[in-house]
């Protein structure tokens, strides 16, 4: 399967915003050519992102309430900066780390290096695609944090889903993050601050067009020294609660509950959208498979 995303990054001479709508982009322009324009599926897009991410514990403090509630190791799909192993490490969870990135693992492997030694002894990292990967253990917990979603292709997103689900163990939950495009009336673009605990200060720029099937995120370091500013923007696929919670049913989930995030303000709501395996004729072929092996 190809790498699923949507996103290119812009060079070309005459397009000063490179490709960046709105008031971010006139930002971009202002810039000249000290400007670095990176994707958010990169690696150095990745950490910006696990970075800017790091700075909103609302999240996080979501997503640990719900995986806090089921029994078993968690697998942290396209874990991006660690936001969520470390405090479930911290907690006295086993975690182990998927992504398709060895620079965006090895900035996890550091990051849980400081903590105690405890950490590393529960901790495990995988390089492979999160849409393609077989592990030999079961999960209590799968976790895809946004905006994940966004940069993979309907295809590959019901791959992941269907490899998350013969990764549960049976009682085990898939917790999905979306951002809910088309729930509030917004303007065509949003923006924020965002204070990261690294002490970078970013500003995020949310820019969709209603109707529109894709997005654009883009962030920007407010700080900006001698050297090229790194801006980091990625084109991304629109896809909502609706279509995440028809999408889970398709791969053989029930959803049971839906968590909003984030509290109305300048930006596209944020759910947590949690399911369990559904219980029917699938699961009854793969137990027959199973006696028969």
């Amino acid at each position: 399967m190809a790498v699923p995303t949507v996103a290119r990054t812009y060079h070309h001479p005459g397009a000063a915003a490179h490709g960046i709508p709105g008031h971010a982009g006139r930002i971009v322009a202002s810039l000249g050519g000290n400007i670095d324009v990176r994707e958010l599926t990169d690696d150095v897009g990745a950490l910006t992102l696990g970075d800017v991410a790091d700075g909103d514990l609302r999240e996080i403090h979501a997503l640990l309430r719900v995986v806090l509630g089921v029994d078993g190791p968690v697998l942290d799909l396209a874990v991006g900066a660690g936001r969520l192993s470390v405090p479930l490490l911290s907690l006295g969870r086993r975690v182990t780390a998927l992504d398709r990135s060895e620079v965006v693992l090895d900035a996890v492997r550091r990051r849980v290096a400081l903590g105690p030694a405890r950490l590393r002894s529960s901790f495990e990292v995988v390089r492979a695609d999160p849409w393609t990967y077989t592990l030999e253990a079961g999960f209590g917990a799968v976790v895809v944090a946004s905006p994940t979603l966004g940069s993979y292709e309907p295809a590959a997103r019901a791959s992941m889903f269907a490899c998350a689900r013969r990764h549960l163990l049976p009682e085990g939950r898939l917790v999905v993050s979306a951002v809910d495009h088309g729930a509030e009336d917004l303007p065509v673009e949003v923006e924020r601050v965002v204070v990261a605990p690294s002490g970078r200060v970013f500003r995020v720029h949310e820019y969709w067009e209603p109707g529109s099937p894709t997005w654009r995120l883009t962030v920007l370091p407010i700080e900006q020294g001698a050297e090229d500013v790194v801006v980091c923007t990625s084109r991304l696929r629109v896809v909502t609660v609706a279509t995440v919670v028809r999408e889970l049913r398709a791969a053989g989930f029930d959803v049971v509950a839906r968590h909003r995030v984030t509290d109305a303000g300048p930006r596209h709501p944020q759910v947590l959208v949690e399911a369990v395996r559904s219980e029917g004729p699938r699961d009854r072929m793969e137990e027959l498979l199973g006696d028969r092996g």
